[in-house]
């Protein structure tokens, strides 16, 4: 049995057909695979980088709280030997009764002068202020 001319063509145009969208298909498929291939690379590369990343941020977060504790520590040290030194230098160093009183006395008499010429401004500035009412009332 013999086809015709364009049977044939038309047989051969659905068979070029058919195996082009074969190829597209494969060549997506194969772009999928690609992409999901890079893409698992990427999520791996970062999660890497992540894991990393907190790797070192704890190793230097050890090392400063290891600082800190030792700084602290030096501390604690210093201070428990200091324990008591003040009450000791207090001691030592006992206030001068007699000039803290002078000094008071000087700052209270000190004050009671500027208590004074204050007075004196201010009842000064009165006088003024009368007169100028008087001489703005008188001008009226």
């Amino acid at each position: 049995l013999r086809l015709s001319p364009n049977e044939e063509d038309r047989i051969i145009r659905e068979e070029f057909e058919r195996r082009r969208k074969l190829r597209l298909q494969q060549v997506r498929e194969q772009q999928r695979f690609i992409a999901l291939r890079i893409r698992r690379k990427v999520e791996q590369r970062r999660q890497h980088e992540l894991e990393q990343l907190g790797k070192e941020l704890k190793d230097k977060w050890e090392r400063e709280q290891s600082a800190k504790i030792s700084t602290l520590q030096k501390i604690y040290q210093e201070n428990l030997q200091l324990l008591g030194q003040g009450q000791r230098s207090a001691k030592e160093n006992e206030p001068d009764w007699v000039a803290i009183a002078q000094k008071e006395e000087e700052n209270h008499a000190k004050a009671e002068e500027r208590f004074r010429d204050a007075l004196k401004e201010l009842k000064s500035q009165k006088i003024q202020e009368h007169e100028r009412q008087n001489r703005s009332t008188k001008l009226r």
